[in-house]
Formats: C-alpha cells, structure tokens, sequence
C-alpha cells in the first residue's frame, strides 16, 4: 500500500487491523472475503473522483511516518538494546 501511495494511486485494502494501521484514512477498505463488497467499493472508487482525492491528501503524511531513515534508525535502536 505504501508503494501505490508513492504513486499516488488510490488504494482498497483489506479491511484488517494490520492495514488500517499502517494507511488509516487514507485508504479505502473491503472485505476481503466478499466479492460484492470488493466490486462496490472498486466502482465507489471510480466514480468518486473527489473522495479519491481527499484520501489522496493523505498521502505525504502517511508516507512519511515510513521513511527508511526512521525504519534505520528503529532497528539500530533495536540492535543496540
């Protein structure tokens, strides 16, 4: 999700802890054991341009809590305790 979000490209993620901690609102979310669902919220997505884009503002915020300086910098953390 992270590398679509570099890209700018809208995201639909399972609905999941896992992702919704790492992409909060910046995603859309589906169930992934439901084909309706997935289906409708594809077709949300594609004819909701102005909600993509508010997701969309997201983005730079969300990206940089990942950055590889501060994926680096916890794991020396790590290593050094």
């Amino acid at each position: 999700p992270l590398e679509a979000m570099s890209q700018g490209t809208p995201i639909l993620l399972s609905d999941i802890e896992v992702l919704r901690e790492v992409c909060g609102d910046t995603a859309f979310y589906c169930d992934p054991y439901n084909v309706d669902d997935i289906a409708e919220k594809i077709s949300y997505i594609l004819l909701n341009a102005n909600e993509v884009e508010d997701k969309k503002k997201g983005y730079a915020e969300q990206l940089a809590r990942y950055s590889w300086d501060i994926s680096a910098s916890k794991l020396m953390n790590l290593i050094k305790e």
